[in-house]
């Protein structure tokens, strides 16, 4: 009973040790993964939503769709229910800033200049 208890004090401050190692040496514990200050800046930049939902019908379609506006980052998704699968089927996404720069004809940062 002894000599049990003994080792399983060993064999647990092994895996202990092991943990510990590995939680040092993981590449995001230091900060040395390099994606890392990438993604915090796009979390910076990127607002909480706040969304707007409006349904509509669908052209050559018997069925209606759920358009989704997110009006803080200026994003458009739509959406249909698909009744086959019951799960919902994503149309498609558009970011109105470059749709409406395009359309205006402005210069959109990121997309090569206007028409």
């Amino acid at each position: 009973m002894k000599g049990t208890r003994r080792g399983l004090i060993i064999l647990n401050s092994g895996l202990l040790a092991v943990v510990a190692g590995l939680w040092s040496w993981s590449p995001t514990s230091a900060g040395r993964d390099p994606g890392a200050a990438w993604a915090q800046e796009a979390a910076k930049a990127r607002q909480r939503g706040q969304f707007l939902m409006v349904s509509g019908k669908l052209q050559g379609s018997p069925t209606n769709a759920v358009y989704i506006v997110d009006t803080a980052n200026q994003e458009l998704l739509a959406v249909k229910w698909d009744r086959a699968g019951q799960r919902l089927q994503g149309l498609g996404w558009r970011d109105m800033v470059r749709d409406g720069g395009a359309a205006a004809g402005a210069v959109v940062p990121g997309t090569g200049g206007g028409r």
